[in-house]
């Protein structure tokens, strides 16, 4: 079958876009099963839709939805398949969260719910041979004005995937400067997670497994970049990189062995590793770390179902900070049942620990996640189903009304400091990786970016409200020293 796989356009996004590694492997399986299968990308393209579909003649379309920022577009390509009689399919981790909103507001025909490979496999000889597709796993549809999910999607044996075919893309489009490197690109190494923290969407999306793809194929993958891309740096998109002590050696002794020149990151655990794997790792390439701490409350921690060894979080970032690893702590504001002394306890925690960046943004729910349906249950909270508030969503970036009992003016005003420290550097090292201003920059060369590349008009729109978040949080960082007063926000000493 002729199969259109699309990555919508991010409007007003002012940072470097993604390789699409999911609809990658979806193209590449698809297409050893001897589909004809085209991949667009509307983030790094300016694309002519109407043209390509009267082209290429889909029999099929699949649109790629993995945050509310693409809905917009999403929905508009949506509109011009079904005119032209194409059946469409979403997927990705937003589409498949809300699945039940959108068939219900008719953006879709079918949404994928989970990974895609395995379903889309399933749903093509469906379509091929006009079979009933209500056997198919994790593919939610309406019949009978009824939504029909049916049952849990299956996990592909990652060992069976093919390598990923980066010439259905062109990877430079994706290039990003980072720390030691100026031409970094997404890879995956494994998918999933163990953990079973009720805030993700892991439990529901990867169902909680860890499966780690081929060592062999992830380095062919690499191998490819670095040869034939120039690639100089990967961040993991792994949720979690090395599962054991015994896979962080597998993957090191690989990339030194590869005689490849590139350097690395990944996310990881607090208290995974010791002081001499942290130099090892640095010794291999990695230069930067993202660790979710989420909050400095043990007590809220164990709410979330949070497994992390709280009492080595200092000592991980002091062995980053020591073997010369850049270190980013994410943090979560406003979690529901955070008490002003959970807050107080995650800001010290943040001051205490050496981190050279931070990660802070505001809780909001993940649909379908245990915690949000455990605040639907008990609360008044609801999730938004209308189009005009799914599409102005900014979940982690906005203060939602409703779900924190603290005062929004001091969840704002401490957000904005560590957005302040983080854009000055500083917490950060004053070497290569850790360079004054190093995020600041960083920041207006993608913001620009993505101005430039989205044309005139979005220039001045983006400019506008990436001008006024900036402002905002200057204001909420500096104007209300009575709030920093009290939760103790001082620039640490060294």
């Amino acid at each position: 079958m002729r199969v259109m796989l699309i990555n919508p356009e991010t409007k007003y996004n002012a940072r470097s876009v993604s390789i699409p590694l999911g609809l990658i492997s979806i193209a590449t399986y698809l297409k050893t099963l001897g589909h004809e299968v085209l991949l667009l990308d509307r983030t790094v393209n300016k694309i002519d839709m109407p043209s390509e579909i009267a082209k290429f003649k889909p029999e099929v379309a699949g649109i790629s939805v993995i945050g509310h920022k693409s809905m917009p577009d999403a929905v508009k390509i949506s509109e011009l398949c079904k005119k032209e009689g194409i059946p469409v399919a979403w997927g990705g981790p937003l589409a498949s969260c809300i699945s039940d909103t959108i068939l219900k507001n008719g953006y879709a025909d079918y949404v994928f719910t989970g990974e895609g490979e395995l379903a889309w496999e399933d749903f093509l000889k469906a379509l091929e041979i006009g079979s009933d597709i209500s056997k198919i796993n994790g593919i939610t549809y309406i019949k009978d004005n009824k939504i029909h999910y049916n049952g849990q999607h299956r996990l592909a044996d990652l060992s069976t995937l093919p390598a990923m075919d980066f010439t259905m893309v062109n990877p430079p489009d994706y290039f990003q400067k980072t720390f030691g490197c100026e031409r970094m690109l997404h890879v995956c190494s494994a998918k999933g997670c163990p953990n079973h923290c009720t805030f993700c969407y892991n439990r529901d999306f990867n169902l909680s497994q860890y499966r780690k793809r081929p060592l062999s194929q992830v380095m062919e993958e690499i191998r490819y970049l670095v040869e034939n891309c120039s690639m100089d740096g990967i961040y993991f998109t792994d949720e979690l990189w090395a599962n054991s002590k015994e896979e962080m050696l597998e993957y090191c002794k690989a990339f030194k062995d590869s005689g490849l020149n590139f350097v690395w990151g990944c996310q990881t655990t607090a208290g995974r590793f010791t002081k001499e794997d942290y130099k090892l790792m640095y010794d291999c390439g990695c230069r930067w770390i993202f660790f979710g701490i989420e909050s400095g409350s043990k007590e809220l921690l164990k709410k979330l179902g949070k497994t992390i060894d709280f009492d080595k979080i200092e000592e991980t970032f002091e062995y980053c900070y020591d073997a010369g690893i850049v270190s980013i702590a994410a943090f979560m504001l406003g979690l529901p049942q955070e008490t002003e002394e959970d807050l107080k306890a995650t800001v010290a925690l943040a001051n205490r620990i050496k981190a050279s960046y931070y990660s802070v943004n505001f809780f909001y729910p993940v649909p379908k996640s245990v915690l949000c349906r455990k605040m639907e249950s008990e609360t008044n909270f609801r999730l938004p189903e209308e189009s005009k508030k799914l599409f102005s969503q900014r979940p982690v970036e906005k203060l939602q009304k409703g779900i924190s009992s603290i005062r929004p003016l001091d969840l704002k005003v401490i957000r904005s400091y560590y957005m302040w420290q983080s854009f000055t550097g500083s917490n950060a090292k004053a070497d290569e990786n850790q360079s004054k201003f190093f995020f600041a920059k960083k920041t207006i060369i993608e913001a620009l970016e993505s101005m430039l590349h989205h044309g005139f008009v979005n220039f001045f729109v983006q400019a506008f409200y990436s001008g006024r978040e900036f402002l905002n949080a200057v204001f909420y960082a500096f104007c209300f020293p009575s709030v920093r007063k009290k939760y103790g926000l001082y620039k640490k000493k060294k």
